[in-house]
């Protein structure tokens, strides 16, 4: 059984798997020197900011 590869005819337009390495890579720069209560305090402003605190503020009471 042999199967075409379409590609080609289609482009890209998000690579999800390249997309979380990026933002794994930067997390990674930001936080590998810091102690515990700064990774706490780093990871708690993340939430609380951008799309995710937004969402977030929608559900908790």
């Amino acid at each position: 059984m042999t199967t075409t590869n379409n590609l080609s005819s289609t482009q890209k337009k998000f690579d999800c798997l390249a997309f979380k390495q990026k933002a794994q890579a930067q997390t990674y720069r930001d936080t590998n020197a810091m102690g515990s209560q700064e990774l706490v305090d780093y990871f708690r402003k993340s939430s609380h900011s951008g799309v995710l605190g937004d969402w977030w503020k929608t559900i908790v009471h």
